[in-house]
């Protein structure tokens, strides 16, 4: 039967290598010095063709607790035809252990035939190892050593861990085309890309409406600069909240599903505030539950969506900011027009037209936020299933307080993330304040006409959305050069455009604060993404939404708080000196930012 290999034999005859035989018996040794004349007619077993010579074996070992033949290769050994006739010889071996359920000659012939069809194929285009891999286990078949085990048959592997030489060539099949209708890789993470950008510009527009009308409804409507700031306050507290619930579902669902449901609920909240204002019903305690509604869903908002470019790319300090870059410049473009939208309502029809624009602009992109498909978290090791009791009503909270643990834990744990955290929680804390409560009071109290806010905030937006595109040019320069982005570059820029709220206590007004806080906000950004995108490629994977979680909880919480001591501060001083001392606060907090660099580069790794 050998015969049929003699289309073959130059090929594996130079590179078969040394084999050793390991059946199951008490340990022992055996070496049988024998030649193995290959031009001789081999007819059967054993065969005139073999000849003893002076070269002995390899040592066969026979461990005590293989259950099987196996088949060991050296693949350091060249081709010695020795080893060749000893497998042959140690089949006649009292001691050799084949299986009793072996196959017969014939089948075993009939799978040698198909084998040597696939090797005549492959081992003319094989070399050196790969080839006499293949030849040595179309002997072993012929000779019924073994069969061709499958990849689960190999102790102490598994069946993604077989090794290739189980094969009948070494040589690996192509990688299969992708499924027909299924998406390939990046195929879905470009759809997954365009659904995000899209839905975060939608978004803003809803968002910049709520924003804008509603601190001018409270103190419109309720006479009262200390009212507007406990919606403010109110507002702040439950996304504070909402964020220490929301942290942890992120990390155990789907953060497009999860956002998707949080718009739903603002939907709805925004809707109802809508009908008590048009229906005359409108009172303080009745608007305030409803905006708590709406705080709750914007905290799940806030910290969804700065997970979602982690799970959309993974840890990369580089793709990363540039993913924020181009959602900023949307975010961006969305909000330096809704605000004009938003002031032309105002102007033209009314305060409570302003909000028309939110309930639309919510319900389509939560409907695009949950067209994506960014799959199921890790399971959560955390939760164990048990039978119902009344004792698990307080798991839910008792996760909670884990969850903010974890989060406080990981944000503590070295002095990189706690200046990081201060670095992106400060100047943040600054930026919503003063769009939030200090214009709106600039606009209604100095200036005498509320609906100029818009004016202000979209010239901040304008600075936000030309922030971003800077940013993301200096990136793609950097990457065209193959240097990494810089991660703290803009904090000086940043700290010097905090000192544009002085333009609130300036003559000049209008004219002087639309470029100041255009520039202010272009600082800001660029800075914000930035260490925002390094923040995000620092935190573990298991712990990401637990840990902006808590971040977002201290940023909205400071913002309630500084928030309700503004509201306080304007309506028991006058506007002016008010407005003074809030912008010496801001001065101090500016110094620190400043100082802030500093820190960041002594405790943070080299840029690689």
């Amino acid at each position: 039967m050998l015969l049929l290999f003699g289309e073959c034999a130059p090929a594996w005859s130079q590179t078969l290598q040394h084999a050793a035989l390991q059946p199951a018996a008490p340990a022992a040794a055996l070496g049988l010095p024998v030649r193995l004349d290959l031009s001789s007619k081999l007819i059967g077993f054993p065969s005139a063709g073999l000849n003893l010579s002076n070269t002995a074996l390899p040592t066969l070992t026979l461990p005590r607790t293989q259950t099987r033949a196996t088949l060991s290769v050296s693949a350091n050994t060249p081709l010695a035809a020795q080893a060749v006739a000893a497998r042959a010889s140690a089949l006649q071996a009292p001691a050799a252990a084949l299986r009793q359920d072996q196959e017969p000659l014939p089948a075993r012939l009939e799978t040698l035939q198909e084998g040597i069809a696939k090797d005549a194929e492959t081992l003319s285009q094989s070399e050196g190892e790969s080839a006499g891999a293949g030849a040595e286990k179309s002997f072993a078949r012929l000779t019924g050593v073994r069969t061709i085990p499958s990849a689960p048959e190999v102790e102490g592997l598994s069946p993604a861990a077989a090794p290739s030489s189980l094969a009948p060539s070494s040589l690996q099949p192509a990688a299969r085309p992708p499924a027909k209708g299924v998406p390939s890789p990046d195929a879905r993470l470009k759809r997954n890309a365009r659904l995000a950008l899209t839905a975060t510009g939608v978004f803003k527009i809803g968002m910049e409406a709520l924003n804008i009308a509603m601190p001018l409804l409270a103190l419109t409507y309720f006479g009262s600069a200390v009212w507007m700031a406990t919606m403010a306050v109110t507002w702040g507290a439950s996304m504070t909240i909402a964020s220490l619930f929301a942290g942890g579902a992120i990390d155990r669902t789907p953060v497009n599903k999860v956002i998707s449901i949080a718009m739903g609920m603002q939907f709805l909240s925004v809707a109802a505030i809508i009908g008590l204002l048009l229906s005359g019903a409108a009172s303080p305690f009745l608007m305030l539950p409803l905006h708590a509604v709406s705080g709750l869903a914007m905290g799940v908002i806030t910290t969804a969506r700065d997970c979602i470019p982690a799970r959309l790319l993974g840890r990369d300090h580089g793709a990363l900011s540039k993913f924020n870059s181009k959602t900023h410049i949307i975010y961006e473009i969305a909000g330096t027009l809704a605000p004009l939208a938003v002031g032309l309502l105002i102007a033209k029809i009314g305060l409570v037209a302003g909000l028309f624009i939110h309930p639309p602009a919510y319900l389509l992109a939560a409907f695009l936020f949950w067209k994506m498909d960014l799959g199921a978290p890790p399971a959560d090791p955390s939760i164990e299933k048990k039978p119902w009791t009344w004792g698990r009503l307080l798991e839910p909270f008792k996760r909670v307080v884990s969850d903010v643990r974890q989060g406080a834990r990981v944000m503590s744990s070295t002095k990189e993330l706690r200046w990081l955290g201060f670095m992106i929680l400060g100047p943040m804390v600054v930026h919503r304040v003063v769009e939030q409560i200090m214009v709106p009071v600039f606009t209604k109290l100095i200036l005498g006409n509320p609906s100029k806010s818009a004016f202000i905030v979209s010239g901040s937006n304008f600075g936000e959305l030309l922030g971003a595109a800077l940013l993301l040019s200096t990136l793609t320069a950097a990457q065209k050069q193959n240097l990494k982005p810089s991660r703290y570059r803009w904090v000086p820029w940043m700290a010097l455009g905090t000192l544009g709220v002085w333009s609130l206590s300036m003559p000049w007004g209008l004219a002087l604060a639309v470029p100041l806080f255009f520039l202010m906000s272009l600082s800001w950004t660029a800075n914000d993404i930035s260490l925002t995108s390094y923040f995000q490629s620092r935190l573990p994977k298991e712990s990401a939404g637990k840990t902006v979680g808590f971040l977002m909880a201290a940023e909205l919480g400071l913002i309630g708080i500084f928030s309700y001591l503004l509201g306080l501060l304007f309506d028991f001083l006058p506007v002016g000196i008010g407005m003074l001392a809030a912008n010496a606060a801001m001065t101090v907090l500016a110094y620190f930012f400043w100082k802030g660099q500093k820190k960041l580069r002594e405790n943070s790794p080299p840029n690689p």
